[in-house]
């Protein structure tokens, strides 16, 4: 969403043989100075950069070593370093991504939403879709084709908890059936495991205070075929227009979902309210607060990490009753496959957006459980500033995750805070991901580059929060010695592997 970029210059990669072992050293950094004297009018040098020196003896073909290198500014925004290529993100049996409105959309409507001008609500409003009579007709404006859409009430009010359900009309007849939109209600409203209590009890709450924008104390959840939606590649969506009054506004609390991908079991639905209600509830816990509108906007990629973990936390993730989730199987993939693509807080829609922010999201709840998780996402923080305040650096942590993505998979000791515990591990195996013949495998971090030391030189450019990894491999029984110049936002490691497939270390 905020896109304002600068580019980082981590360093130069140079290995070669040196006496009996490789060498490698890395230089440039931020640079170095001989004289930090400002007179003159000149700004300071900046500090030179720091030496990290790692070495691995007796590197020999059964051994290898990945060396992570990272930049960690104090900030958020900064440059993209490449463009992911669109096969890279081709989500097969699918359309695409089909999550959410397109960033650009939901960036202007999110500024329209910051505005007190269009967000003015007036007080005492009535609860304008619960009052309406089951089978009662009502027009909603859908934001990604600009068509007013009639929708009809399928459920009366006795017959849900916490949800109002609409089906689009088409030739006089609604695209749901009353027993279809009672086993939506089921998985929407059940007791301490449906979607609504599931993504309250770890996110918060959505708008309640005078029952949010549209008086209504249930949220609505409008069900449209995809011409009505906007299109095939779109399972569902939240507009935030609709928490304002601007034009684009059918306020309320509202999840537009395609009721086209339904399929024999419903999975795809249900995952994408599971997913869609976490922005909902997020638009409120950060930047509505109950209608004071006194907060933030979250960082888009960290909510989306933590949208695609609520599909995970309501049962539709890589581990799932009749196969995994084929958009975050797909998506992880599209990560593990581009690591380096972009940095942690950006998101331009892609699947390895979506991939990336719920792989650190994942690692975030299993290296501190769900108490800490769950005060972490209800905070009212967003971005880089509540991880530090949640976590204590997030410097740390996103070093330790990077780490991870390259130790997780070994075998052999692997320290705690190296590992995922949950669905989520790169190289792990499913018996069954959704759209998909026979069990499918993650793969494994690919390397930005792989060599057999002694080799030449190298420069690496890194945008902020990004990572790049080189693997290490084909050692002839010499040392092997990296050296890595960094400054104080940056930072390297190395994962070594003795033998290879078993964890041996980390430096």
């Amino acid at each position: 969403m905020r896109l304002l970029r600068w580019v980082g210059l981590l360093g130069v990669l140079a290995i070669a043989g040196c006496g009996g072992g490789s060498s490698s050293s890395v230089s440039g950094g931020g640079g170095s100075s001989n004289n930090n004297n400002n007179s003159g009018g000149n700004p300071p040098s900046p500090p030179a950069p720091t030496t990290l020196n790692f070495s691995v003896p007796l590197f020999n073909p059964t051994k290898q070593a990945t060396l992570i290198r990272r930049n960690m500014p104090a900030s958020e925004s900064g440059s993209s370093l490449t463009v992911v290529s669109a096969s890279t993100n081709k989500v097969e049996g699918e359309d695409g991504p089909g999550r959410d409105l397109p960033p650009e959309l939901l960036a202007q409507q999110l500024a329209d939403l910051t505005n007190p001008s269009t967000r003015n609500r007036v007080e005492g409003i009535l609860p304008r879709f619960q009052q309406l009579a089951q089978g009662a007709d009502q027009n909603f404006l859908i934001v990604t084709n600009s068509q007013t859409v009639t929708c009809r009430k399928i459920l009366a009010e006795s017959q849900t908890v916490h949800c109002t359900i609409f089906a689009q009309v088409v030739s006089g007849t609604p695209i749901l059936t009353e027993a279809q939109a009672l086993e939506i209600q089921a998985k929407w409203d059940e007791a301490g495991t449906g979607i609504y209590d599931t993504d309250r009890d770890i996110f918060g709450s959505e708008w309640t205070t005078g029952g949010g924008r549209d008086g209504d104390a249930k949220v609505n959840l409008v069900f449209l075929n995809s011409s009505g939606i906007g299109g095939s590649n779109y399972f569902g969506f939240v507009s935030p227009a609709d928490e304002g009054t601007t034009s684009s506004s059918n306020q309320g609390e509202i999840l537009y979902l395609n009721y086209d991908k339904f399929g024999t079991d419903g999975f795809n639905v249900y995952s994408t309210m599971a997913h869609e209600f976490q922005h909902l509830i997020a638009l409120n816990t950060k930047l509505i607060r109950q209608g004071a509108f006194s907060g933030q906007i979250e960082n888009a990629a960290i909510d989306e990490g933590k949208a695609v973990l609520a599909e995970d936390l309501n049962g539709y993730g890589l581990e799932a009753v009749g196969g995994g989730n084929n958009f975050t199987y797909q998506a992880t993939r599209a990560f593990l496959q581009s690591p380096s693509s972009q940095g942690l807080f950006q998101f331009n829609g892609n699947l390895d957006s979506y991939g990336r922010d719920y792989a650190f999201m994942r690692y975030l709840l299993d290296r501190f459980g769900l108490t800490a998780f769950r005060t972490y996402a209800q905070s009212g923080g967003s971005g880089l500033a509540q991880l530090n305040a949640s976590f204590g650096s997030a410097s740390t942590i996103f070093a330790d995750w990077t780490n991870a993505l390259v130790a997780s998979p070994l075998g052999g000791s692997v320290p705690t805070n190296l590992r995922y515990t949950g669905p989520f591990n790169p190289g792990r195996s499913y018996s069954s991901i959704r759209g998909f013949t026979g069990a499918q495998t993650l793969p494994t971090l690919t390397p930005g580059q792989t060599v057999s030391p002694p080799t030449g030189s190298q420069t690496t450019t890194l945008g902020p929060w990004v990572f790049s990894t080189v693997r290490y491999q084909n050692g002839t029984g010499n040392t092997l010695n990296v050296s890595v110049q960094v400054d104080s936002a940056q930072g390297a490691s190395m994962v070594v592997e003795n033998p290879t497939g078993t964890f041996g270390g980390l430096q």
